[in-house]
């Protein structure tokens, strides 16, 4: 069987955008309690509202993946390890972090990761059944959300890469635009050109300065997972 690569359904369709009701109950009181638990609990759904990626794009990234172009701080989505993978060729992108996620501190925590010397941003998650560094996230923040009342059929983690999404096309974003940041399937040989050309990656810096949920994040103190992460 290991011959075999097991295949997952698409979860392009799956779920709906949150609300914004559902915004507030998602990084509301109950958020810090569950999320100071491990680090991608409190930083996995604040990257996933603003960029739109998918769950297993998040939880693969790796210390190296995050990184400055032109002076933009970002993530690279990307097949880099053999211990990562992305759905197609044009997916891969680089990923400007919005200006909420570097106010939540995501960069400093990104700095004890490195300092600690784990190779994985989220070294918490585990892969040891070959399904990805994702499926824990996934599972957790389900059951996280549905104790809070978000009982919505196949509703999970997704609801926020259709979040962005469908906020972005509100506030009339072209697709292609869109798709340069959350990786969604388009014109292939204009995403292609999205992961290499930096003279677009002022643009993605404008579209994701576009989408603001009337969401807040609780503070993020330096050292708060020295523990999970091994520093001390």
């Amino acid at each position: 069987m290991r011959g075999f690569k097991l295949s997952t359904p698409s979860d392009e369709d799956s779920g709906s955008p949150f609300s914004e009701a559902e915004l507030k109950i998602i990084f509301g009181p109950a958020f810090e309690p569950w999320a100071k638990k491990y680090p991608h609990r409190w930083f996995g759904p604040i990257l996933g509202l603003f960029s739109g990626a998918r769950i297993t794009e998040i939880a693969q990234l790796r210390v190296e993946d995050i990184t400055t172009e032109d002076g933009v701080a970002g993530f690279y989505v990307r097949a880099a390890h053999n211990k990562q993978s992305i759905k197609n060729k044009p997916t891969r992108r680089f990923v400007p972090l919005a200006k909420p996620v570097l106010d939540a501190g995501f960069l400093d925590y990104a700095a004890e990761v490195k300092k600690s010397g784990h190779m994985q941003i989220f070294p918490n998650l585990p892969n040891s059944t070959g399904l990805g560094f994702g499926r824990q996230l996934s599972r957790q923040f389900s059951a996280y959300i549905k104790k809070n009342g978000i009982t919505e059929k196949g509703q999970g983690f997704h609801g926020f890469r259709h979040t962005i999404a469908t906020g972005l096309d509100r506030l009339g974003v072209t697709q292609n635009a869109i798709a340069a940041i959350t990786g969604h399937a388009r014109d292939g040989s204009v995403l292609s050109k999205f992961y290499i050309d930096r003279k677009t990656l002022s643009d993605r810096v404008s579209t994701l300065a576009k989408f603001s949920p009337k969401v807040e994040f609780p503070a993020y103190e330096k050292g708060l997972f020295s523990h999970q992460i091994g520093i001390g």
